[in-house]
């Protein structure tokens, strides 16, 4: 049996930056295999397509008996929480969970909002309903200075999700290459082995 660890990046970035390498090595030095998952984010696409990219990558790695972690930050946690569902992984790391679930959408700045077909896309995913059939275990990481809707999803998805960790970054912003931030994200993969 292999453990393995998909790693989804933040909307815009990319698997092979710098801070996603790391990330990478803290896993197999944990002993679990790091997948690095590319995702187009460019062009007209919806959260649906993002997450059947994952499942694409995920379907050519994957093996029957493989022991799967999820790390994702922000759209890629996002990705990752509602993977999870169907793919009941062991363990699923969520950075800076971002509130795009259709009970969020009232409650985002105007600057947060994207196209029309992204913003209507987002409301066929419903955190309330997808909880109830998410089985792993959980951490939730997010930073003290995000600002209060990312805090509260963070910390909403904490009360409603079975077998969850709540970590609140001190001083982090939304960030996964600040300082405290990656501390945090190290500890956790530690965790693991």
């Amino acid at each position: 049996m292999r453990k393995v660890a998909y790693i989804i990046p933040g909307y815009t970035e990319y698997q092979h930056g710098k801070v996603y390498k790391k990330i990478a090595m803290l896993f197999k030095s944990a002993g679990i295999i790091p997948i690095p998952v590319w995702i187009n984010w460019k062009g007209r696409k919806t959260m649906t397509d993002y997450i059947n990219q994952f499942y694409e990558r995920y379907n050519i790695e994957n093996r029957k008996d493989d022991e799967v972690y999820l790390l994702g930050f922000s759209f890629g946690a996002f990705i990752s929480f509602v993977s999870a569902v169907t793919l009941k992984p062991k363990t699923v790391i969520l950075c800076s969970l971002s509130p795009y679930f259709s009970e969020d959408i009232k409650y985002l700045k105007k600057s947060w909002k994207m196209g029309k077909n992204k913003m209507s896309d987002f409301k066929n995913y419903k955190f309330s309903k997808l909880v109830k059939s998410f089985h792993s275990n959980v951490f939730i990481l997010v930073g003290s200075k995000e600002g209060s809707i990312v805090l509260k999803r963070a910390r909403t998805a904490h009360k409603t999700t079975k077998n969850s960790k709540l970590i609140i970054i001190d001083k982090a912003k939304h960030n996964i290459r600040q300082k405290e931030y990656f501390y945090a994200v190290k500890l956790v993969i530690e965790s693991l082995a």
